[in-house]
């Protein structure tokens, strides 16, 4: 998606809000005017989550230099934005959805394979082939496809979840890429686990949002 000048207003009237410094109505026009040539190259969502990664560890105000090189920084990891995670789980459902209903089929083929067995394959294929963070968040064929059938209104919400979740399991995953893996076997093994799936924590997510609307 392409960044716009609507865009680095939005930035920069934060910018100005939190460091509490006023600037002129020209000097602001000539500031978006700087910022948008220099950021407009890049695409949409690396610069939105370039400014929210500088916003939440840097002092205001924020350089146009802390930006770019938190832009350099999210390209060299190859990392792909919140957008294009729920792009890339949202790109799935169809196809898991269609392999699930061949689960009741027990017709074989000339293999001899049975339909349910070649749709399950199928859908394990898919599922091995997401990027890390959606498996941190989807944990399981059985979740994928739980999503998968969701209609458009919970689809919705799904993908509201997941931008409010996706951003601790990105850490978590930077954190476990970082930490060797002696390390990552020793914590394994001497820490008792008591863990929720994703889909437990979505569910109790949704419920506890439930109760703080009402």
């Amino acid at each position: 998606m392409e960044l716009t000048r609507l865009d680095i207003t939005k930035m920069l009237g934060i910018v100005y809000l939190e460091s509490g410094q006023a600037i002129s109505d020209i000097d602001l026009e000539r500031r978006i005017d700087f910022w948008y040539a220099a950021l407009s190259g890049y695409d949409r969502e690396i610069v939105m989550e370039a400014f929210k990664n500088v916003a939440l560890e840097t002092n205001y105000p924020i350089k146009l230099a802390n930006i770019n090189n938190e832009i350099k920084r999210l390209q060299s990891l190859g990392e792909k934005t919140d957008e294009e995670l729920w792009s890339e789980l949202a790109a799935t459902f169809q196809a898991v959805e269609h392999n699930a209903d061949g689960y009741k089929y027990t017709a074989k083929d000339d293999s001899g394979k049975p339909e349910w067995q070649r749709c399950m394959e199928a859908n394990q294929r898919i599922y091995d082939g997401l990027s890390p963070e959606l498996k941190a968040y989807v944990r399981n064929v059985s979740e994928l496809i739980e999503i998968a059938r969701k209609d458009d209104e919970g689809r919705s919400i799904e993908r509201a979840m997941f931008k409010k979740h996706i951003g601790q399991i990105r850490e978590q995953e930077r954190l476990r890429k970082q930490t060797p893996k002696e390390i990552l076997e020793l914590i394994s093994n001497s820490t008792p686990q008591m863990t929720l799936t994703q889909g437990e924590h979505r569910r109790l997510s949704a419920k506890s949002d439930k109760y703080s609307e009402g």
